[in-house]
């Protein structure tokens, strides 16, 4: 089951236009808030201008065991023909329990499901999150139910 406001907030993620070439300020802005609401300080990094690379984790010198660090990237490739998409690639759409959309499975909701643990994640003195360009590859699939 996804956690209440996840539908909302991936609905918001999906609708920005995060495409290498357009920047990924937008994406970083939303993402950026919801970790702070967390409790995770972060820093910005602006890179080539129109990317926004997002570090949030407990700041200053961190000692001792253990610890989490997250790295996605935030940036989508175009979408490419628009007529082969069976909805708008910036419409979150759910068809046949699977949700569509440019960036749900790459990476788009890769950054957003691990935010939905932050509050778990910010007592953790060593846990850090960043987002970031260049792209680190990966992929991950988004099922809705």
């Amino acid at each position: 089951m996804l956690p209440k406001g996840f539908l909302e907030l991936a609905r918001t993620l999906i609708g920005v236009n995060t495409v290498s070439s357009e920047g990924t300020r937008q994406a970083a802005d939303l993402l950026q808030a919801l970790w702070e609401q967390a409790g995770l300080p972060v820093r910005r990094q602006v890179v080539e201008e129109v990317h926004v690379n997002i570090l949030g984790g407990p700041g200053g010198e961190v000692a001792g065991p253990g610890g989490v660090l997250m790295v996605t990237h935030l940036d989508t490739v175009p979408p490419g023909p628009l007529e082969r998409w069976q909805s708008d690639p910036w419409t979150l759409t759910e068809r046949d329990g699977f949700l569509h959309g440019l960036g749900v499975a790459d990476v788009k909701l890769d950054a957003l499901c691990p935010s939905q643990e932050s509050p778990t994640l910010a007592l953790r003195q060593t846990s850090w999150w960043k987002a970031t360009k260049p792209p680190l590859w990966g992929r991950s699939a988004a099922k809705a139910r």
